[in-house]
């Protein structure tokens, strides 16, 4: 009897040990394997550093390593539901509204303010006849131009935009000023005009996998310590930074 009441003992305790052994494994997995889309951070270089740099800002002290990719919007978004992708980078509030496995951080990480450029001021304007350069991986861009009806033709990236004005491609550009500001200086051009579409100031959010829901609360309150204390707009500072041009941006 003592025998068996051992035995039971070891084996109870034995199945503890791998279990707790298995979590750890799980955990140590997932911090391994928590990989984010950073496609919208990825057009140029200076893009890059700064979503590396933010993100293991906010990754870093919940002791999770994570990896990054740039992925095409619909492949990702794809992906982020179906648990291939831990994260989405930073996306418009509603972006994920149709996907029930993703779960958005409800602190947002930056503010983006849109603006239409211009080489000739009277060209920064929403008339009918102008022809609108806008940004294929922009959703609020494809978005607003569609509600009202505008004229607005895609181009692959913020260089090609840029380039669409000085070539005559198109009237005026319509995109965010962090994108512009760091490509400007690739632009070759003196000057450009600008004129703010205040509508269209809008916050980012990321997404992360429901699976990870339990770590949204600590993601949150990073996020948050990072706006409070500064550290977000030393990080754009640092990334643009690394532009001297002389390009002056003149606000209509």
């Amino acid at each position: 009897m003592f025998f068996s009441l051992s035995m039971k003992y070891y084996f109870l305790f034995f199945l503890l040990i791998c279990h707790s052994a298995c979590l750890a494994n799980s955990a140590e997995n997932n911090k391994s394997d928590f990989t984010i889309n950073v496609a919208a951070f990825t057009e140029n270089k200076a893009q890059s550093n700064l979503g590396q740099l933010l993100f293991e800002s906010i990754y870093r002290p919940l002791d999770i390593n994570v990896k990054f990719v740039s992925l095409p919007r619909d492949r990702a978004f794809k992906m982020l539901n179906e648990g291939d992708l831990s994260g989405e980078a930073a996306r418009i509030k509603f972006a994920f509204d149709d996907f029930e496995n993703v779960e958005r951080v409800n602190t947002p990480i930056l503010e983006i303010k849109n603006y239409l450029y211009c080489i000739k001021p009277e060209m920064c304007n929403f008339k009918k006849k102008t022809l609108i350069s806008i940004i294929k991986s922009s959703m609020q861009t494809e978005i607003y131009c569609k509600q009202n009806s505008l004229t607005c033709i895609g181009v692959n990236n913020e260089h090609s935009a840029l380039k669409s004005l000085v070539v005559g491609y198109a009237d005026t550009l319509l995109a965010n000023e962090y994108s512009v500001n760091i490509t400007i200086c690739e632009a070759k051009i003196a000057k450009v005009y600008r004129r703010l579409v205040p509508e269209m100031t809008v916050n980012l959010y990321h997404f992360v996998n429901k699976r990870y829901a339990n770590i949204v609360p600590d993601i949150e309150n990073q996020i948050h310590l990072l706006k409070t204390n500064g550290s977000v707009n030393k990080l754009i500072k640092k990334t643009e930074l690394h532009h001297n041009c002389q390009v002056k941006i003149i606000d209509l």
